[in-house]
């Protein structure tokens, strides 16, 4: 499809690029992101002077296309190294974001609260436009603004290094102070005796934290930093919140565990209980005992963890 541009392909990265209606009046939320994407790759050519097959034939099925990108290129503050880390997010809006932060502006809060979440998720979705962007399909992001609650208080255990049975546990408290789960494609009552609404709350939550967390959210938060950094400067910019996301954790050592293939909940339990085996030099890991520490860890308090690491490091 991206080399023939079957099925008006081309012509719908220009309207991406155009933020114009779609030449379907009903597509899929998988077909609108990969338009974006590649009008989005599209202009990061532009921006780069490369000459490619997928630039090639969107100049040859778009008569005003060089124009177009021209004067994209012309309004354009984003350096190319964020443009192309970032190539799921339009340019516009990373334009919109740079003029919009100010001198000495913080790109996330110091404290990370429910609230602070909250705050920074309104921003994200008025600056990135999610009403738009990630309000569609089957399963969007965000169907109403409302939802914002409801990732902030995800977001919060899960950057707090909540373990995960304790994030179902306030998951199940926050729609019980909501009162209703969206259930067979409708808004429900929830009960929190049946035990259907209680795998789907599950299940949801496992799949939010791995897919919009992890992912979307991730990379809004990253193309956020970004931008503030290059205008701003790192040390002005502070905190990544897109690494902490990305980990569930606030905590360099559970980072750095993470970082050499270990999941979140072992490297939380190690840093937590058995230090005494990793060796750290300038906050970087450089060695980890695993034959001492599997013959130290609690088979009784951890004898799934242990059986787990096994597997892993042995």
């Amino acid at each position: 499809m991206v080399i023939n541009g079957q099925k008006n392909f081309y012509i719908n990265l220009e309207h991406s690029l155009r933020q114009i209606d779609f030449t379907k009046d009903s597509y899929t939320q998988n077909e609108k992101e990969v338009w974006d994407h590649y009008a989005n790759i599209v202009f990061s050519h532009q921006a780069s002077k490369t000459d490619s097959i997928l630039m090639s034939n969107f100049l040859r099925r778009n008569t005003d296309g060089k124009k177009l990108l021209e004067r994209m290129e012309k309004d354009n503050h984003i350096p190319l190294y964020i443009l192309e880390q970032c190539s799921n997010i339009k340019a516009i809006y990373q334009n919109k974001v740079w003029v919009k932060i100010k001198e000495s502006e913080r790109a996330f809060p110091e404290e990370i609260t429910y609230q602070t979440c909250l705050e920074v998720l309104e921003r994200m979705y008025d600056y990135y436009n999610w009403s738009k962007e990630e309000s569609k399909g089957r399963n969007p992001m965000v169907r109403q603004r409302t939802r914002l609650q409801y990732f902030a208080v995800l977001m919060h255990s899960w950057m707090k290094s909540t373990p995960l049975n304790m994030m179902i546990i306030y998951i199940i408290n926050y729609y019980k102070k909501k009162g209703e789960i969206w259930y067979n494609n409708k808004p429900t009552v929830f009960n929190p005796n049946d035990r259907k609404h209680i795998n789907l709350i599950i299940n949801n939550l496992i799949s939010d934290i791995d897919n919009v967390l992890r992912f979307k959210i991730k990379n809004y938060f990253l193309n956020y930093y970004l931008i503030v950094s290059e205008k701003n400067g790192k040390q002005t910019a502070g905190d990544n919140w897109a690494e902490y996301v990305e980990y569930g954790t606030t905590d360099d050592i559970v980072i750095e565990l993470q970082n050499i293939g270990l999941p979140r909940h072992l490297s939380m339990m190690i840093k937590d209980n058995y230090m005494d085996f990793l060796t750290f030099e300038d906050g970087m890991l450089i060695d980890l005992d695993a034959k001492a520490l599997i013959e130290n860890i609690d088979d009784k308090k951890y004898r799934n963890e242990l059986e787990e690491l096994k597997m892993m490091i042995l």
